[in-house]
């Protein structure tokens, strides 16, 4: 390694002497041209001499940055709108829309919805790249997002945050309804410019992120209905309080990397309300189930289904209370990943058909006429 601190040759040219052109006690300028193959060449021995794990602290390395596709551009926007966030959004707005339909579905309404949230998601996870930079850089977590590689410019991203979510408010407002729009907007400022920046402020941003994340099968409601209703605001506090578990259990063994990068956290700040953040919500989503019933929106048997599911969930979280540790909180994080589609599952399958949304009385059949 020491022979690769050695100075480079240089070149140098000495610019016109002028008697009168500076004074004795300044040096005279030079310029100075770097011998640039030499740089490569040190610079790939640099490259080649360093482990993995240190290369990603180094900031200054010559590196030749390949040109740009298609192909590369759209992995660089998957990665911008976290396709796996968005995708899981997608899902619980489908799951409402599908709770909120009477009867007959219209598939060109929900592709007109799922398409409008979809881009206002990916606007909102854009913006949140974008401002978080500095931060990502200092987690191992987010250190492969493309505007910490510089894969892309900060203009490109913020082009694309803006473009998107305009684009999909839009698709929202013409061909849904204003309501869902005005609910998807409302997302996109929360989780881009609230929920971000109160991250390195307070603890209070997770209960922000929490209603970012209950927002979208109230949307699916809304797009069907036109109307914020018992069961849509039921089924968004079944979200609401899911998230605490899952992501308290997260957020608990990543809580040295969130302390390094200045994130206030409950896993951070206050470890004894994260621990018992995560048992109270896990004991409401019982309580919001069993209240799905009493809508008409799905039969009794949901209740009876899920309540397996949702004792595990609270013993998981207990677990986790009187022992917080790596190995509890992993399997109440992994629980909570199969307990989320599992409810979705169940609520699907135990729809009341034979009831309007939101009425416990049911539909007078029309009589047949004999001829």
């Amino acid at each position: 390694m020491l022979s690769l601190i050695r100075p480079l040759s240089l070149k140098v040219k000495n610019l016109p002497d002028s008697k009168n052109e500076f004074p004795n006690d300044i040096v005279k300028p030079t310029v100075i041209l770097y011998d640039e193959e030499r740089f490569r060449r040190l610079s790939k021995e640099f490259v080649d001499n360093l482990s993995k794990n240190q290369l990603k602290n180094v900031d200054n390395i010559w590196k030749d940055v390949p040109p740009s596709n298609l192909v590369k551009t759209l992995d660089h926007y998957a990665k911008l709108s976290k396709i796996k966030l968005t995708g899981l959004i997608v899902l619980t707005t489908m799951a409402g829309f599908y709770m909120a339909v009477p009867s007959t579905m219209d598939y060109s309404l929900l592709a007109w919805t799922l398409m409008g949230t979809s881009l206002t998601s990916g606007s909102a996870a854009s913006w949140n790249h974008f401002l978080e930079v500095p931060f990502d850089s200092q987690m191992k977590r987010t250190q492969d997002r493309p505007l910490v590689q510089r894969a892309i410019s900060p203009l490109h991203a913020a082009t694309f945050a803006l473009v998107s979510g305009t684009v999909g408010i839009t698709i929202l407002a013409t061909c849904v309804n204003p309501l869902t729009a005005i609910l998807g907007g409302l997302n996109l400022c929360l989780y881009s410019f609230i929920y971000t920046p109160m991250k390195r402020v307070h603890i209070a941003n997770t209960w922000i992120g929490a209603v970012v994340g209950a927002i979208p099968p109230v949307m699916g409601f809304t797009a069907v209905n036109n109307a914020i209703d018992l069961p849509s605001i039921l089924l968004g506090l079944i979200l609401y309080s899911w998230q605490f578990p899952h992501f308290n259990a997260l957020s608990w063994n990543m809580r040295h990397e969130y302390a390094r990068a200045g994130y206030r956290m409950m896993s951070v700040t206050n470890p004894k309300l994260c621990q018992n953040t995560a048992l109270r919500h896990s004991t409401l989503l019982l309580a919001c189930t069993t209240a799905m019933c009493t809508t008409g929106v799905t039969h009794w048997s949901f209740g009876i289904d899920t309540l397996p599911f949702s004792l595990y969930l609270v013993y998981l979280s207990y677990q986790f209370k009187s022992d917080p540790t790596s190995k509890t909180s992993r399997k109440l994080f992994l629980y909570s990943l199969i307990y989320l589609p599992v409810i979705m599952f169940l609520m699907a399958i135990s729809k009341n058909r034979n009831k309007k949304q939101g009425s416990s009385k049911p539909e007078t059949e029309k009589p047949i006429l004999m001829s």
